[in-house]
Parts: C-alpha cells; sequence; structure tokens
C-alpha cells in the first residue's frame, strides 16, 4: 500500500507544469542505466524547462548514493557555464 501511494503521489505531481514557469536555468541529471526516468522523459523534460539542460551519468534511478562523483561534476560545470561572467566588472 505504501509504495501504490508513492507511486499516485508523484504521478499526480506535474513536474512539466513545474519546469515550464521557471526562470532559472535547470540541469536534468539522469542515471544511464534508469528505467524509471526514461531518456524520452529526460528529453521531454529538458525541452520544457526554458534554459533546460541534461547530464546522463552511470548508473541507475539511484546513482546519487553510490556515484556522487558521478553526478557532483556535472553539476558544478552546469553552475559554471550559468553563472554570469564577472570579467570586466569592477
Amino acid at each position: 500500500r505504501r509504495l501504490a501511494h508513492i507511486v499516485r503521489a508523484h504521478l499526480d505531481d506535474h513536474l512539466e507544469d513545474v519546469l515550464a514557469g521557471l526562470p532559472v536555468p535547470v540541469l536534468v541529471l539522469r542515471g544511464r542505466e534508469d528505467r524509471l526516468f526514461t531518456e524520452r522523459w529526460a528529453h521531454e523534460l529538458v525541452r520544457t524547462a526554458p534554459r533546460g539542460h541534461l547530464a546522463e551519468v552511470p548508473g541507475a534511478h539511484t546513482f546519487v548514493w553510490p556515484h556522487p562523483e558521478a553526478w557532483s561534476i556535472p553539476i558544478r560545470d552546469f553552475v559554471a557555464e550559468s553563472m554570469p561572467s564577472r570579467h570586466g566588472e569592477g
């Protein structure tokens, strides 16, 4: 019953609607072996976000726990690319 409740709650939450209204860059991270978060859905979310970007990393749906190095680098790179340059200011 608990698992059914979790699945229903996630299906009722329309992430696409939230992403469409975000005024900031969005990084979508996906484990290459993820069978829940499909490649097709990842690309759909990226297209939905006004400034969406996708990074695929090793692992399945739970990649964040066994592979922290896999997602920390894409996040660091995304932040560096998304931040306005401060060169020439002063």
